[in-house]
């Protein structure tokens, strides 16, 4: 809220996990010592799922914050967060995810559509995971197996791409066009940054030198700068997760890294419509 009434500020809302209490059982193909927040919520429990989404808003305006964008699950195509991805572990078996994302991305419209406000439901949050294995959803396959009514409802894709992995831009595009929506989505990089992250959650620790990260990271802005599909990207995150080391600051906040100007240089005063500006690494 004191962010929006500076000016220039947008809030996405993403939700993650499920609590125990409303998780479905276990089944199909999960990995081993799957807990129980990543299984999509019951049926019987989507009533609280939307309830949620109206408190949430309901707090903002209390606070005098907008939340305009939402997304209704965070990498819905990863195990980690949604599982299982398949009921059989077989790259053959058709991939349950969509559908369960689907249910929670319907009970989320009808949440936003029935709140007051101006709020817009964007689909993604997907990983960047291109190939499909036995307990992973690549990203055309997650988009195939999506309602076509409910993906062209919506004018954003949100994904997510982080430096060190294959730019999933082509790949995303090219299974959305496949889809034949009315109107062609725009793409958001709503999550990247380079950095030693864990190897099942990011692609990003394949460069470990910080200022070889810091010049792949500024090559890979250039590039969406220049696809008029994407028209916006995140770091993620700003201070260092000890957990997750994609960060622009230490976790103690006591020195910055090399990609931390070079998002200094990418944003602050600088027009979005302005040209790219120079490596600082």
């Amino acid at each position: 809220a004191s962010r929006q009434r500076e000016g220039g500020w947008q809030a996405l809302v993403v939700i993650t996990w499920t609590p125990e209490w409303a998780a479905s059982p276990a089944s199909g193909c999960e990995r081993a010592n799957t807990l129980a927040r990543a299984r999509p919520p019951r049926e019987d429990a989507l009533p609280a799922y939307r309830r949620l989404i109206v408190d949430v808003l309901a707090a903002a305006a209390e606070a005098g914050a907008t939340l305009r964008f939402w997304t209704p699950w965070n990498e819905p195509n990863h195990p980690a967060f949604l599982s299982p991805q398949r009921a059989e572990c077989d790259v053959r078996s058709p991939s349950t995810a969509p559908a369960a994302y689907a249910r929670l991305a319907q009970a989320m419209q009808q949440a936003l559509n029935e709140a007051p406000g101006d709020q817009v439901l964007l689909l993604g949050e997907t990983a960047g995971l291109l190939n499909s294995t036995p307990r992973v959803t690549g990203v055309a396959e997650f988009i195939a197996g999506l309602p076509r009514e409910l993906l062209c409802a919506t004018p954003v894709w949100t994904q997510h791409g982080y430096v060190g992995g294959d730019d999933p831009v082509d790949a995303v595009a090219a299974a959305l066009a496949a889809r034949g929506c009315p109107r062609p989505h725009t793409i958001w990089i709503t999550e990247t940054g380079v950095g030693p992250a864990p190897r099942d959650l990011s692609a990003a620790r394949t460069i470990r030198d910080r200022v070889a990260g810091c010049r792949a990271l500024h090559d890979r802005l250039v590039r969406w700068w220049n696809d008029p599909r994407v028209t916006a990207a995140f770091q993620y995150t700003v201070r260092e997760d000890d957990a997750f080391r994609t960060g622009l600051v230490s976790s103690d906040l006591t020195s910055t890294y090399p990609t931390f100007d070079a998002w200094t240089a990418w944003g602050g005063g600088r027009e979005p419509t302005a040209p790219p500006p120079p490596v600082t690494c």
